[in-house]
């Protein structure tokens, strides 16, 4: 397939940042808003507390098949094909083709992949 530079975004790929929202987590979705993520920092917030504390970050995608995948700062990922809160997926924030997001533990680059390629970021001390 051919693709011709006159259709490619005029948007340049950058880091982004997004603030958190009133709840006290920061969410975002893809371009196509197919996948969307929250990110609950350490300690959680009043309306929600990781299972380990925190932080973690929890991306859903809506199509072909409902999906959650939850990254914590330990242990292996986990993917829930039955979830009983489908609410994705955020307006407010959009991670363009190309761009990325990062916190201390995780760095996200969305490359038009089914789902997030979730990168962890190893600093000394952790296991």
């Amino acid at each position: 397939m051919v693709f011709c530079a006159a259709f490619a975004p005029t948007v340049l790929a950058a880091e982004k940042t997004f603030k958190p929202d009133e709840n006290g987590q920061i969410v975002f979705s893809t371009p196509t808003r197919n996948i969307g993520c929250v990110y609950t920092p350490k300690g959680g917030v009043e309306m929600y507390v990781p299972e380990d504390g925190g932080p973690e970050l929890a991306c859903d995608r809506k199509e072909p098949l409902y999906v959650r995948l939850i990254l914590s700062a330990r242990g292996s990922a986990s993917i829930f094909k039955m979830v009983g809160d489908t609410a994705c997926c955020s307006e407010d924030h959009i991670l363009d083709y190309g761009d990325t997001w990062r916190t201390l533990f995780v760095h996200l680059r969305h490359r038009g992949a089914a789902l997030p390629t979730p990168r962890r970021t190893w600093f000394p001390g952790q296991p």
